[in-house]
């Protein structure tokens, strides 16, 4: 299958230069050809030329609206919209995942629901579509944006994608799919001074971790390793030269429940024992 796909996308990157032409150009040569018919339809070139824009507008506008559901049901972890999406044949390869593939099954248990209070903003942008006929191909960026109890938080990375799809049966579906991390783009973190009487409310087991205090900070202990945790908000916190994110919520009492561990945009949440 990772060959058969390789192959693939070779084989249509050749035909990229004339299929991804724009309706400009395709007018264009329509207009230097002249008005002269079509023999096998009869219609001038340029009447030729606009059908073909026309068909090739409305698929692009289905493919992007497609895209579109299927980065917001990976949001939602909507697993009925991804399958409805994903083609039977369907196959995903991620950089993350030291480049081993997932069928459609496979890639289908990696999405869990959400904690409560924790929800995800997929932004893409540099979207590029190519449809040659019954193919198309989809390329762009992708940068997930933890939400946490509705405060957006900082995205820990952003990445490339490849997507495949194919039109069977008169609908799109989805068949191939690659995506690259790219360098993260967490901005650096600024440390404040926070009041001792707030830091002394986070102190306490958080499951497995332990949260106490030393001086100005927190720190964080699980088994034998310590993590300190810089404050950089009353509520929200650092660890130096890491890409994670700690932040404690409070009740309506004003009680602190929970943290919340934001690490490569997943935010785990994780309870304050009793």
């Amino acid at each position: 299958m990772r060959r058969t796909l390789a192959v693939t996308l070779f084989v249509l990157a050749l035909y990229l230069p004339v299929f991804g032409q724009t309706a400009n150009e395709q007018q264009s040569q329509g207009q230097t050809i002249g008005n002269k018919p079509n023999p096998s339809t009869g219609a001038s070139p340029s009447q030729t030329a606009g059908q073909t824009i026309s068909s090739q507008g409305k698929d692009e506008q289905e493919i992007l609206r497609l895209e579109n559901e299927w980065e917001d049901a990976i949001a939602k972890r909507d697993k009925a919209i991804l399958s409805r999406i994903a083609a039977e044949d369907y196959f995903n390869f991620s950089d993350t995942d030291q480049g081993r593939g997932r069928n459609r099954e496979q890639f289908l248990t990696l999405f869990t629901p959400l904690p409560p209070d924790v929800s995800e903003k997929r932004e893409k942008d540099e979207m590029m579509v190519r449809v040659l006929g019954d193919v198309a191909i989809v390329s762009g960026r992708v940068t997930p944006v933890p939400v946490v109890k509705g405060q957006e938080q900082e995205p820990r990375f952003r990445g490339s994608f490849t997507h495949v799809w194919v039109r069977r049966g008169g609908r799109w579906q989805l068949v191939g799919d690659q995506f690259n991390p790219t360098a993260p783009v967490m901005k650096p973190p600024v440390a404040v001074k926070v009041d001792a009487t707030v830091l002394e409310a986070y102190v306490g087991k958080y499951g497995d971790l332990t949260v106490s205090r030393e001086g100005e900070n927190l720190v964080a202990t699980a088994g034998q390793n310590k993590f300190p945790l810089t404050p950089m908000s009353d509520t929200s916190f650092f660890i130096p030269n890491i890409p994670v994110r700690v932040t404690f919520v409070r009740n309506a009492k004003g009680q602190v429940t929970h943290m919340y561990i934001n690490e490569n945009g997943r935010a785990t949440e994780i309870e304050k024992g009793k």
